[in-house]
C-alpha cells in the first residue's frame, strides 16, 4: 500500500508511515477545498485497484480523514490529531471514503462527511 501512495501521489506531495496501517500523506500546492477533493480521490482511486495476491485478486479498500492548514489547525500536531479523528468517522460509515475534519477543538468526534 505505501508502494500505491507512493505512485498516486503528486510531486509536491509527502508520503509517511504512522505505523500499523496508517500513513500520512501530505498534499502540499492546493489551492482550495476542491483541489483537496481531487487529490483525495485520486488517492483513493489508485489504493483501491485490485491487487493480486496467492494466485487471486484483492481489492483493497480505505478510509481518509483531511484536515486543511490554516483551516483545521495551525501546527502539525492539530492537523494530525484532526485528519485522524475525521479518518475515524469515515471508517463508522464504510471503508472506501473520506471526510475532512471538522473546524471544532481537536478530539472533537464531528466531522463533515465526504465520499
Amino acid at each position: 500500500m505505501a508502494k500505491r501512495l507512493k505512485q498516486g501521489r503528486r510531486a509536491a506531495d509527502t508520503v509517511a508511515r504512522l505505523g500499523g496501517d496508517e500513513f500520512l500523506v501530505l498534499l502540499g500546492d492546493l489551492a482550495d477545498t476542491k483541489a483537496a477533493t481531487t487529490a483525495v480521490e485520486n488517492v483513493l482511486a489508485t489504493l483501491q485497484r485490485p491487487m493480486a495476491i496467492a494466485g487471486g485478486n484483492v481489492t483493497p479498500s480505505a478510509s481518509i480523514g483531511v484536515s486543511l492548514y490554516p483551516n483545521h489547525g495551525d501546527d502539525a500536531e492539530a492537523l494530525i490529531c484532526r485528519a485522524d479523528v475525521a479518518m475515524y468517522g469515515a471508517k463508522s460509515t464504510g471503508r472506501g471514503g473520506y471526510r475532512f475534519a471538522s473546524r471544532g477543538e481537536v478530539g472533537e468526534s464531528s466531522a463533515a462527511e465526504r465520499s
